[in-house]
């Protein structure tokens, strides 16, 4: 019986020690959990859509800002501004267009009268450079502007006096240069406004013209020599390139052009 009692005794123990152990524990594990609660969510409303709303238009101020002006103004950079080119105007030619088997009858012939009734004397601007050769080695005085010894004053005076004479067109070649200024420099050198007594036709008179000859010419250039062919006599100037406009309007214009292809 007492050894009985021992074990139950002993066994009861052991229950109350392990009981009192699993409620501590249980009671240490509440109070060092935090004490959390639940929390519900509160439902989020949403917002109302708009597809099905029109707004309505922002009132205008009546005043621009100064950025948009600026947008107004200037061009967007993927369209360029539309630039209108001016019409081109054709500038028309002075002077009648010839071909060169034409200068025979238009030049030297004067067929029709053209020239004398036009009464300036004729410019021939060459664009062929045969209407130079043709008129070089033809019966005239020839004088090259940019050969220093043709253009020297008493080379002149005399190829004048000869043209004169023997009744010949006296022929100055610019050879395309700007050399107009020296040809009048160069008349002046023998009498001071000579080439204007030449343009005009003012020379002839015997007054004007006692003053480009000296005594030294010799016989053949007497006075008396002059008068039979003067009214022969002829100026031509002559050019392969667009000369200065002042000169368009002192002369009557001729342009030689090329001969067209033959077929």
């Amino acid at each position: 019986v007492s050894t009985q009692s021992t074990g139950i005794h002993a066994f009861s123990w052991c229950q109350i020690f392990y009981l009192l152990f699993f409620t501590l524990s249980l009671q240490y594990i509440k109070m060092s959990a935090p004490n959390k609660k639940l929390q519900t969510k509160k439902p989020v409303k949403k917002a109302p859509s708009n597809s099905g709303l029109v707004k309505k238009p922002a009132a205008s101020s009546g005043k621009l800002k100064s950025s948009d002006k600026k947008k107004q103004q200037e061009p967007s950079g993927s369209a360029a501004p539309a630039v209108t080119e001016s019409p081109k105007l054709e500038t028309q030619q002075v002077g009648v267009q010839i071909m060169v088997r034409e200068l025979e009858d238009v030049l030297i012939r004067d067929v029709g009268n053209k020239i004398k009734d036009d009464g300036r004397w004729p410019l021939i601007i060459d664009e062929t450079g045969q209407a130079s050769i043709f008129i070089r080695y033809s019966d005239t005085n020839y004088l090259n502007a940019l050969n220093p010894a043709n253009m020297e004053p008493e080379t002149v005076r005399i190829a004048l006096l000869g043209a004169v004479r023997y009744g010949k067109p006296l022929v100055i070649d610019l050879m395309g240069c700007d050399m107009w200024h020296v040809i009048q420099g160069r008349f002046n050198e023998i009498k001071e406004g000579l080439l204007d007594w030449v343009l005009d036709k003012t020379l002839f008179s015997e007054e004007k013209f006692n003053q480009i000859t000296k005594k030294e010419d010799g016989p053949e250039y007497e006075e008396k020599m002059f008068w039979a062919r003067m009214n022969d006599f002829k100026f031509w100037l002559m050019t392969n390139a667009e000369p200065e406009p002042g000169l368009l309007e002192r002369f009557y214009v001729i342009r030689v052009k090329p001969s067209p292809p033959k077929e």
